[in-house]
């Protein structure tokens, strides 16, 4: 993985699952998984949940060489076996989740 490419963005590499660069003819796009951060369900504090798969989201950074960047993230949902809260994990790079 490239670490200064992660610094670039300000996002630690602890947290990164993987991470891929996209060079196309009028942009750059990012991928980004990220690692699982929640092991306990928000509402109950229960461990006892399920994966509901992921979201996807793109997010629209800074230009590089003139050039725009979408960055592409998914956010792992998950479902608590005992209160039937749903959750999402945080995802470290957009902002007010």
């Amino acid at each position: 993985m490239n670490n200064e490419l992660l610094k670039l963005f300000d996002i630690k590499d602890d947290v990164v699952e993987t991470f891929t660069v996209d060079h196309k003819e009028s942009n750059y796009e990012i991928d980004i998984r990220f690692k699982p951060s929640r092991f306990s369900c928000p509402t109950c504090g229960s461990t006892h949940f399920i994966s509901k798969g992921n979201k996807k989201r793109s997010l629209v950074s800074v230009p590089v060489n003139d050039k725009p960047v979408k960055m592409i993230t998914y956010v792992k949902r998950y479902k608590c076996i005992d209160c039937n809260a749903s959750f999402s994990d945080v995802n470290p790079i957009a902002y007010g989740d």
